[in-house]
């Protein structure tokens, strides 16, 4: 069972969060603006108690809006909950992706398309666009995706898929 943390329960962490978790994949929530923090490790709820996983989390998703310090949100996030994947599903300006990419390698950009408030709707009729610039990152998080029912398509650049959100 692959476990995720949404961070920024908006209506794209909400959306995403959906898709994920109607393939039976463990969904942590973090977004303090809105009351809702979660450990530094997965928790697994049996419908009786909370169990803390002993792993990290697999992939961390980042869906909270592009602010002046979004790149040192997402440093310290991706430095408190250590996730063996990343992946920023958020709108950000042109050169954003390549400013964390040289901080930290094995990162994604995958931004949402589609119309709100369907986004779920539109995670599952429209390719999930995404580029990963290590190819091996690539291949796992492709198959991330078709394993909760996207399809998928590859950029050739972060700054492709920024381009293309403006």
């Amino acid at each position: 069972m692959t476990n995720h943390l949404v961070i920024g329960w908006g209506e794209v962490g909400g959306a995403l969060g959906q898709v994920l978790a109607e393939r039976g994949d463990i969904i942590s929530i973090h977004d303090p603006a809105k009351g809702l923090e979660t450990s530094d490790r997965p928790a697994v709820w049996d419908g009786q108690s909370l169990t803390r996983l002993a792993s990290t989390y697999d992939w961390m998703h980042v869906c909270y809006p592009w602010h002046a310090d979004f790149v040192e949100m997402t440093l310290s996030y991706r430095d408190r909950f250590k996730p063996k994947h990343t992946i920023v599903h958020s709108t950000v300006p042109v050169g954003t992706m390549g400013i964390l990419d040289d901080i930290f390698p094995n990162l994604t950009y995958s931004p949402v398309r589609g119309l709100h408030p369907d986004l779920a709707r539109y995670m599952r009729e429209f390719p999930k666009w995404f580029y990963c610039p290590l190819p091996d990152e690539a291949l796992e998080v492709e198959a991330m995706f078709h394993a909760a029912g996207m399809q998928t398509r590859r950029a050739s650049s972060f700054e492709t898929l920024e381009w293309m959100k403006l």
